[in-house]
């Protein structure tokens, strides 16, 4: 049996990582809000995951957008999701990317 492999287009890893950005944001700054219950918090949270898991799924083409994320922006958000990726994958990327 053969896999059928399908190119992951950039466009689709780009919001993947701006809606995992956005779900973090949101968990992280409305964690003491009495406007959010645990029902919408493992909501949030399950899309962070999902969104996550697409950017797991685009490999090294997730990691880097991640990383052009963090350089252009360099929010806590961007730096959790690119952590998260870059061990998640397990990388052996050079830390010296950052330059």
């Amino acid at each position: 049996m053969s896999t059928i492999m399908f190119p992951t287009p950039p466009p689709i890893i780009r919001q993947h990582l701006n809606n995992a950005i956005f779900y973090y944001k949101t968990l992280y700054e409305s964690r003491y809000s009495s406007l959010i219950n645990v029902d919408k918090f493992n909501y949030f949270n399950a899309l962070l995951n999902a969104n996550i898991d697409g950017l797991c799924y685009a490999k090294e083409k997730g990691l880097d957008e991640a990383r052009i994320a963090l350089l252009r922006w360099k929010g806590h958000e961007e730096a959790f999701i690119y952590t998260l990726l870059f061990n998640e994958l397990d990388s052996e990327k050079e830390f010296d990317s950052f330059g």
